[in-house]
């Protein structure tokens, strides 16, 4: 990377304000060279676990199984939720849990179903992420119609569980 633009971007960085400390340029050591490491290509047993999770997540949401689904959601006021449409953004819990009852409804009502997706799963620590690309069917007047979907999640393990603490989907490219 071209040092100039490396500075650059290490001075946007630096603009922020880190738990109520102005950073200053001389407190940061600025490497020289960046080391890019792949990932293991061996699966882990936590991201295994994460891959599943997600998708009885999917699967609860759209039956409308509101017992189950709360359980795989943070409960926590810095949960967050957010959908296609710029009003499609939901802050904590609680609103997530009131938003998603009028969502999962109207998808148990079409008969939402999963017809394919590939999770993708990585942990670090207590922090796992996911991502999927998502074919859902629902039926409309006995014709089935596939939505394909984007979804990432990021997963904490609280208390022993793997549970979303943010939440993205949005609908493909193909359907706007």
């Amino acid at each position: 990377m071209n040092k100039k633009i490396f500075l650059a971007m290490a001075l946007m960085v630096l603009s922020f304000t880190f738990e109520n400390k102005a950073l200053k340029l001389s407190e940061v050591d600025l490497p020289t060279k960046i080391e890019v490491t792949e990932p293991s290509a061996k699966i882990t047993a936590a991201e295994t676990e994460i891959q599943t999770r997600m998708v009885e997540f999917l699967t609860y949401l759209l039956t409308a199984d509101h017992t189950n689904y709360a359980t795989y959601l943070a409960n926590s006021s810095n949960t967050v939720m957010i959908g296609s449409s710029p009003e499609e953004w939901y802050e904590g819990y609680t609103n997530i849990i009131t938003a998603l009852a009028g969502y999962t409804a109207a998808l148990a009502s079409v008969n939402a179903r999963i017809i394919s997706s590939d999770v993708k799963a990585h942990v670090r620590g207590p922090i796992g992420w996911a991502a999927t690309p998502l074919t859902m069917r629902v039926t409309i007047n006995s014709v089935d119609i596939d939505i394909e979907f984007r979804i990432t999640a990021t997963w904490s393990k609280i208390a022993g569980v793997w549970q979303v603490v943010q939440w993205h989907d949005s609908t493909a490219s193909t359907l706007i």
